[in-house]
């Protein structure tokens, strides 16, 4: 992921790394683009991820570190910054934003988290239907008066296919049962840890993943999920407990 880079350098900097990929993956969460035609989705992402960087690196006191985050960040010089002011993604918007879509990352979250419970106790006999209902109960005007309640299966179906590459990501991002963020843009670094080995296990379980209503049987693909960011494989993979939290809602 980061080829201009020295192993040592990164080896000396290994905080660096993960807090980069946390701002990548909080653009993809805002800008998922599964846009069929030429669209400005990248471009918005490229926004938010220099904001995101130059935020943790103004925030960062350490010397050693401000000169690694500005390499590996790729922080423009400061003339970028006031010829491109008006260009600015602002932090106060993107969190914001990702207030506002909180509930979808719910829709999503729930999704999968039915998907990966049926996996676990009916094996290969099940299909997405089975997880709506799951989710949804035998009644959805009955459903409709939880306090709880999200949307109908059309609302479900929808916002998972757009989240289904992230849907990893978007597992891990969002906390067992309280299931919001109070402010992802002051994530620390070991949670940015935690979060990316999460998303880590989740891959390989949806990777397991098979269901009856599909031809080819395995309801995720390799090349169709984000790929794991390197730098988590050489870290320690989290105990089974760890992902089970997320398992104890339904």
């Amino acid at each position: 992921m980061y080829p201009s880079f020295s192993k040592a350098f990164l080896a000396q900097n290994r905080d660096v790394c993960p807090q980069h990929s946390y701002h990548v993956l909080l653009a993809d969460l805002l800008y998922p683009c599964s846009c069929k035609d030429l669209c400005s989705c990248l471009k918005q992402r490229k926004k938010i991820e220099l904001s995101l960087n130059v935020a943790r690196y103004n925030a960062a006191n350490d010397t050693k570190q401000r000169y690694a985050m500005r390499l590996i960040f790729n922080i423009p010089e400061d003339d970028f910054f006031r010829r491109n002011y008006v260009n600015a993604y602002p932090l106060w918007l993107i969190q914001k934003e990702l207030a506002q879509k909180n509930i979808i990352y719910k829709a999503a979250y729930r999704f999968l988290e039915a998907l990966l419970y049926l996996g676990r106790t009916q094996g290969s006999c099940f299909s997405s239907f089975e997880a709506l209902k799951l989710i949804l109960g035998p009644s959805t005007l009955k459903m409709k008066a939880k306090t709880d309640y999200l949307g109908g299966e059309k609302f479900y179906t929808a916002h998972f296919k757009t989240y289904r590459s992230l849907c990893a990501f978007v597992f891990a991002f969002m906390p067992p049962q309280k299931q919001e963020v109070d402010d992802p843009l002051a994530r620390p670094v070991d949670d940015i840890y935690k979060l990316f080995k999460l998303a880590s296990s989740t891959r390989q379980l949806l990777l397991g993943l098979h269901t009856q209503n599909v031809k080819k049987k395995k309801m995720f693909f390799d090349q169709t999920l984000i790929k794991i960011p390197d730098w988590i494989h050489k870290t320690t993979e989290p105990s089974p407990h760890v992902w089970g939290a997320h398992l104890c809602t339904i």
